[in-house]
């Protein structure tokens, strides 16, 4: 024999509209009967949601030895992981590049970033610009993100016991990284720039530089044209620009050549 199920209309304690479902068993004789049995599918249902609730809310899963942070930001909170590295006071910090085209503090290049400091003994942190992830706040094309990378350096600073910053940003980021510097009563100890924005934000106006940066950029960058960013830092004589044969935007293939660039770039 069929169950029918129809689709009813119900409020939870809280006033809450909810979806539910009316069951009917043709040709029983017993209202009880059809009572036990729709009581045991509201349990099932609510079994259900129960687990699909505490799935969907589950906080993500970190990496060993990273920890998930919330840091107060201009706009909300501000989601970051940081690892920790022996050498105390030393922090890197990590800018993603751009949002709009995906751009997250997952992001492999940020990992290779991340990576290097890491294995050079220092401390990590990377998080999400306003509106990616669980960053509160809405995408500001530049210019609260420097807000955001300015007090992620701050919560470093006062919670990490940094006095040591390497600040690194790939594309977008790098702008931000660039920016950020430039806003920072002391030049960071290293700032690494991997194909950073220098046409589509403005990055002109951050000229001259405040002290050294050093470039990595790939000569067959489709995102970001190359000759852009060596006429950008042509006449920065702090500066240096490393250059990679047959490499695009996302370094594909050419992490591990990045890599150990960066780590001769922060030795």
């Amino acid at each position: 024999m069929s169950a029918l199920l129809f689709p009813v209309r119900t409020s939870d304690l809280s006033g809450t509209s909810k979806l539910a479902w009316r069951f009917f068993l043709p040709g029983s004789t017993s209202k009880g009967q059809n009572i036990r049995l729709e009581c045991w599918l509201c349990w099932q249902f609510h079994v259900y949601d129960a687990i699909h609730a505490a799935a969907v809310t589950e906080k993500p899963m970190s990496r060993p030895g990273e920890e998930q942070v919330v840091i107060e930001g201009p706009a909300g909170p501000i989601e970051a992981v940081v690892t920790t590295g022996d050498r105390a006071g030393l922090v890197a910090i990590i800018c993603h590049p751009n949002p709009v085209q995906g751009g997250t503090m997952q992001n492999k290049v940020v990992h290779t970033l991340m990576r290097t400091a890491r294995d050079m003994g220092a401390s990590t942190l990377r998080f999400n610009f306003r509106g990616v992830g669980r960053s509160a706040g809405e995408h500001d094309y530049g210019v609260g993100e420097v807000q955001d990378c300015l007090a992620v350096i701050a919560w470093a600073r006062a919670e990490l016991q940094m006095d040591q910053l390497w600040l690194m940003g790939f594309s977008f980021g790098g702008y931000v990284a660039a920016a950020a510097a430039s806003e920072l009563l002391a030049w960071p100890e290293r700032l690494v720039l991997v194909a950073p924005s220098v046409e589509k934000q403005r990055f002109g106006d951050l000229k001259p530089l405040g002290g050294a940066a050093i470039v990595m950029m790939g000569e067959a960058d489709d995102v970001v044209a190359p000759q852009s960013v060596y006429d950008a830092f042509a006449d920065e004589a702090d500066s240096t620009v490393v250059r990679f044969a047959d490499t695009g935007h996302f370094f594909h293939g050419q992490l591990v050549p990045l890599k150990t660039a960066v780590e001769e770039a922060l030795s």
